[in-house]
């Protein structure tokens, strides 16, 4: 004979919601790209990638002598609240910049409040075209770079295949590009640790990168496939790996770098001064 259940009350709504952590959760949205993007995060190995000298980079760097001293940093100026960022922006360019000199060097206990003391008087200079509420501020060696975040395109981080992985090294198949790069004819190149050789010659293309190396390599020759050989020395012994790519790949060889712990920690502490 079947006992009977419990009769016990469905939780309200509101409640069940609360209750649930307060974090975020990456997703994944596919999307298709006909050309290489201006500037972007590459995914596999979190650089930041500019293929125009048009950028902003926001990195982060402190002062290995004196604890707490920022030499570099971005902040997000929106609507009087200031939070530290990073990331990598289009910037196109413009005739007259916001510039500042600082005085003396901005500790990161009091870099919100310093911020905070710039754009009250950056607001009353700014002319109509730019808007008063929402400004991206670089920081880099005591000075101010105030940008119109209406005018900047933030790059994605963004997976495109990946066709090679040798340890910490990435090769990754890209668009097209559709405007012209300063480039040359190599048939070797550095990333990082990795010295990268081509069996046939290739063109490198001039990018800029952050977080990490990446060079931008296009196979163009009369082979149908182009020998790789990657050498790398992980643990004292070189390393050496052969694969092959095709005519016509345009591909990043790219090698992330790990932020420093206490750089990590001192961001922490701007967010929550």
């Amino acid at each position: 004979m079947a006992q009977n259940q419990p009769n016990t009350p469905t939780p309200d709504i509101t409640k069940i919601i609360e209750s649930m952590p307060d974090y975020h959760q990456e997703g994944i949205i596919e999307k298709k790209f006909d050309k290489l993007p201006l500037v972007f995060v590459e995914g596999h190995s979190l650089v930041k990638v500019s293929i125009t000298k048009n950028y902003v980079n926001c990195s982060w760097r402190f002062d290995n002598d004196v604890e707490g001293l920022v030499n570099e940093g971005c902040f997000l100026y929106d609507n009087g609240e200031i939070e530290p960022v990073n990331g990598i922006y289009y910037a196109p360019p413009i005739r007259f910049p916001m510039k500042y000199t600082m005085g003396p060097g901005v500790f990161a206990k009091d870099a919100k409040q310093k911020i905070r003391t710039i754009t009250e008087h950056a607001r009353a200079q700014f002319n109509r075209n730019f808007d008063p509420n929402k400004w991206l501020i670089r920081y880099y060696n005591r000075q101010i770079r105030i940008y119109n975040y209406a005018n900047l395109i933030k790059g994605e981080t963004i997976k495109f295949p990946l066709i090679k992985k040798i340890y910490e090294l990435k090769v990754v198949r890209m668009p097209r590009i559709e405007s012209p790069l300063k480039h040359e004819v190599v048939r070797e190149t550095q990333v990082g640790d990795y010295k990268i050789l081509f069996n046939n010659d290739v063109i490198k293309f001039k990018i800029y990168s952050f977080g990490g190396w990446a060079q931008l390599i296009y196979i163009y020759n009369d082979d149908a496939v182009t020998e790789v050989e990657v050498k790398y020395n992980p643990f004292g012994e070189e390393v050496r790996e052969k694969f092959d790519v095709h005519r016509g790949d345009l591909l990043l060889f790219a090698q992330g770098r790990e932020p420093k712990a206490q750089t990590r920690i001192l961001m922490r502490d701007i967010k929550w001064s």
